[in-house]
């Protein structure tokens, strides 16, 4: 999976499982410290809140901010299957939370509480589901939910 992330264009910071068709609770993280997995991953504590850009491997070339927490402890076993705590803030708190929200099916453009802060990238392909999603948050007259 590390492989996967690091071969990606753009480069990831963070993959899991389900991404790549792989029906497993696994997430990779790497935001240049070294790569870290974690199975089975929860988020068992949280403090404050900050806004930045997210984007996603899932849907290349597409950015927007979203709100997540500022630090986080996560739990979950190592590849070794034994039980580690990760403590992080900033960048890996939110790779972590962004990781751990594809393990149960959500996106972070299912997070975007501003549409107004949506960037695409030029030259990337966006898929038409894309723009359906767009148009029916949009017609809902939703800025997008907050989970």
């Amino acid at each position: 999976m590390v492989e996967t992330m690091n071969s990606s264009e753009p480069k990831g910071v963070g993959l899991s499982a389900v991404q790549i068709g792989l029906p497993l609770q696994i997430i990779v993280a790497d935001i240049g410290e070294g790569p870290i997995a974690l199975i089975n991953p929860r988020i068992i504590f949280h403090k404050g809140r900050e806004t930045d850009k997210e984007g996603c491997l899932s849907l290349p070339g597409i950015y927007a901010e979203v709100e997540r927490w500022e630090k986080v402890r996560a739990i979950g076993l190592n590849k070794e299957g034994k039980k580690v705590e990760v403590e992080a803030e900033g960048l890996m708190a939110r790779v972590l939370q962004h990781e751990i929200d594809h393990l149960h099916g959500i996106l972070f453009i299912d997070k975007v509480k501003d549409w107004e802060t949506l960037e695409i990238a030029e030259g990337f392909p966006v898929p038409p589901e894309f723009w359906d999603f767009l148009e029916a948050h949009a017609s809902a007259g939703s800025k997008g939910a907050y989970r």
